[in-house]
């Protein structure tokens, strides 16, 4: 009989390797093995990112590692059951469908999919370049790719806090490092700014750990980011705040920009941001008056139909105060020593390239991440051409994704459905193939691959468990299989040997060295200008003028809208649905007991006057409903919050449950919709600012196993 627990591929020690126990931030971590298994996960002191910063979810890894549920073999779905089958006959399978599937209608009728970013997504990317699709499922449109792309557009990447330069003031908007630590950022890199005497400003709707913390806070109404922006770069401009070395010498359409700034009201910005002109005035002047200050926004600000415009004007204020590519302001780090990440992989062709779908979103088109509506449309309705088979890694969109419903229509409309994944989530219960993923614990990898604060590490491999891989072997094994160009390795390791030339490294070699960085070198712009027609810096874009699109940035009201008294007396409630809580990232961790007794609900943060008007106490069920759906949360009264606002969790399904009531029943995406209008330039839907009603939820409505504390179960296989 096989050995149900991991085997250890290390001798026992201590071993140094990258955290990925959450999409992005990737953690330094101290792994001690003890009689072959883990004994103890601990942050690392040395690691110049995370400091030995350490969390919850890291810790839990070798709860994840071994739990009884995880998917151990390939299986392949016969009828209503699963037969567990070798790898050899699941990607035989696999690729020959694949095949069939593309070779009937097309490459472009095999999407690809990816969530949460484990340092594979070259990889999907690559598969996806290779095959010939331009078909692929992610986050892009409203999750952070807005920022980079439009950053890329006018000042070559993406500007980070530099932190290790001591930054004077950090300015935090939408975004929750204490709960959270996407991207490039851990929470230590702030705190220990502000241990050191950095001020702190704080742009967030709700009144988080932080935002008690900060010497300003601006309760901003959610999905306004854009007009605060501007109202604050009016107050920089009207009082001369302004840094006039770099506007004078390194920016263009200054004027132009002053112009549009005096169009803007302040009793306009107030009302529509419900933040006092003497509030963000006095965040104005801090955030242009102390030297150096930096901007650290998150996708609280992305996650509306002003994404790219609301970007626009918070890098304006960078500019605008000349903390570009300062020390201690938004750097834009050089890459470290190793290859492009696209460079690894063939490009997609030409001709495919012109098929993606959605061109009037122009930066998503120019990036091949077409908005997911048009994607579900070609699944459902074959135009603008069919979609017939799905790779889906890491990604459990009937969760993560808006609308929910739709996404559940479309994905039980195709041909081939494979998932990989640790576990089997709500998607991977639909798939015709399930694939068994490797943790972060059990593959090699270069970590950070494709961040911004030029960095990377080596993650090294420490179990197997089971049969499972990483994703990159999956991708290349079917690759091979399928005869995709540049899929010419033999094993992974060649590939991240290939990835490492430019350093004169060998992975072996880079494993026992640890990690990279590039060279620190700023104010970069001086000698070699801006990527833009002028040159310089601009602020009335030429590029998105040559586009046809409003070439500064402005504020439009999403769509549904308290300024709409009709939508307003229907549903009375501004809506967050983008809350995300410490143990968990996105949809993973609800099987495990070690996070789940932690938190094992998930809660909608509501003003204790606006409970008090339905009825409802601290810890009732409630049900939040918007047009598009129901869903039932456990009210948690906060008194910081404007009576207007809720703030609901997301991610949420219950692996005890059985049934469409385990993703359906408290889920915020059955509450989203992904139609138009969108985001003009990125296809962002709202998912923060939407209007929503909240009551108290009669308890037949309620699963009986939340009720009853159903998490004992918590970890159900569901085959």
């Amino acid at each position: 009989m096989e050995d149900p627990r991991p085997i250890p591929v290390v001798p026992d020690g201590s071993y140094r390797t990258a955290c990925r126990a959450c999409a992005h931030g990737s953690c330094g971590v101290i792994v001690h093995v003890r009689n072959g298994s883990v004994a103890s996960i601990e942050g690392d002191p040395t690691d110049p990112v995370s400091h030995g910063y350490v969390c919850a979810k890291a810790i839990a890894s070798a709860e994840m590692l071994r739990h009884p549920h995880r998917i151990r073999r390939p299986m392949i779905r016969e009828g209503d059951s699963w037969r567990e089958v070798p790898w050899e006959e699941a990607m035989d399978f696999v690729a020959s469908r694949l095949l069939e599937i593309r070779d009937r209608y097309g490459p472009e009728a095999i999407a690809v999919a990816t969530g949460t970013n484990r340092d594979f997504n070259q990889w999907i990317y690559g598969f996806a370049s290779a095959l010939g699709t331009p078909t692929v499922v992610n986050a892009a449109n409203e999750c952070y790719i807005p920022r980079v792309t439009l950053s890329r557009m006018l000042v070559g990447d993406l500007p980070v806090v530099d932190y290790e330069g001591n930054p004077g003031l950090v300015m935090v908007w939408g975004a929750n490092p204490v709960e959270s630590n996407p991207d490039e950022y851990v929470y230590s890199q702030l705190d220990g700014a502000l241990r050191r005497g950095a001020r702190l400003i704080v742009v967030d709707p709700r009144r988080t750990q932080l935002a008690a913390r900060a010497d300003i806070w601006l309760r901003i109404r959610p999905a306004t980011d854009a007009a605060l922006a501007l109202g604050m770069a009016k107050v920089i401009v009207e009082e001369d705040l302004h840094d006039r070395e770099f506007v004078e010498r390194h920016s263009y359409c200054f004027d132009e920009f002053r112009a549009h700034l005096s169009g803007i009201s302040h009793a306009w910005v107030e009302e529509v941001t419900r933040v006092a002109r003497s509030d963000y005035a006095r965040a104005a002047r801090e955030y242009a008056s102390v030297k150096p200050a930096a901007l650290h926004w998150g996708v609280g600000v992305e996650q509306n139909v002003n994404a790219v415009y609301a970007d626009y004007a918070l890098l304006d204020l960078v500019a605008l105060t000349g903390n570009l590519d300062v020390p201690g302001g938004n750097v834009m780090f050089d890459p470290p020593p190793v290859r492009p990440s696209d460079s690894l992989f063939p490009r997609l062709p030409a001709a495919q390239r012109e098929k993606t779908p959605g061109r009037e979103y122009r930066m998503a088109w120019e990036i091949t991440r077409p908005p997911l509506y048009l994607i579900w449309n070609a699944m459902l309705t074959g135009r603008p051409y069919p979609v017939r088979a799905m790779l889906d890694f890491a990604a459990n969109l009937l969760v993560t994704r808006p609308n929910s419903a739709k996404v559940q229509r479309a994905l039980s409309s195709l041909d081939l459905l494979v998932v990989a994944d640790f576990f089997m989530t709500p998607t991977a219960r639909l798939a015709h193939v399930v694939l068994p993923a490797a943790t972060w614990l059990e593959q090699d990898g270069i970590a950070d691959y494709r961040k911004h604060h030029g960095y990377v590490s080596a993650r090294r491999r420490l179990f197997r468990f089971g049969e499972a891989r990483s994703d990159a072997e999956i991708l290349l094994d079917l690759g091979r299989r399928m005869g995709l160009p540049g899929f010419k390795w033999t094993c992974v390791e060649e590939a991240l040997d290939e990835a490492l030339e430019p350093a004169g490294l060998r992975w072996r070699e880079f494993l026992r060295l640890g990690r990279l960085r590039g060279s620190v070198r700023y104010r970069k712009y001086v000698e070699r200008g801006f990527p833009t027609p002028s040159g310089r810096y601009e602020f009335s874009s030429g590029q998105l003028a040559e586009w046809g699109f409003q070439p500064l940035p402005a504020f439009r009201e999403p769509p549904e809208s308290p300024a709409d008294p009709e939508v307003a007396r229907e549903y009375p409630m501004i809506l967050i649905t983008g809350a995300r809580r410490l143990p968990y990232m996105g949809s993973e961790g609800r099987q495990l007991e070690g996070l789940r007794r932690l938190h094992p609900y998930p809660e909608v943060e509501i003003h204790p006057d606006a409970a008090a008007r339905i009825g409802v106490s601290d810890g009732d069920w409630v049900a939040i409903e918007t047009r598009s759906g129901r869903i039932f949360q456990r009210a948690r009264l906060n008194p910081w919050l404007d009576p207007q606002v809720a703030s609901a969790e997301y991610g949420w399904w219950y692996p005890e449950i059985r049934g469409d009531a385990s993703w359906r029943a408290s889920n915020v995406n059955v509450l989203t919709d992904d139609s138009p209008p969108l985001d003009p330039l990125m296809g962002a839907t709202n998912l923060r600012g939407l209007m929503c009603r909240i009551r108290r939820a009669e308890p037949g409505e309620i699963p009986r196993e939340l009720l009853t504390g159903g998490v004992d179960g918590a970890g159900d296989p569901g085959i």
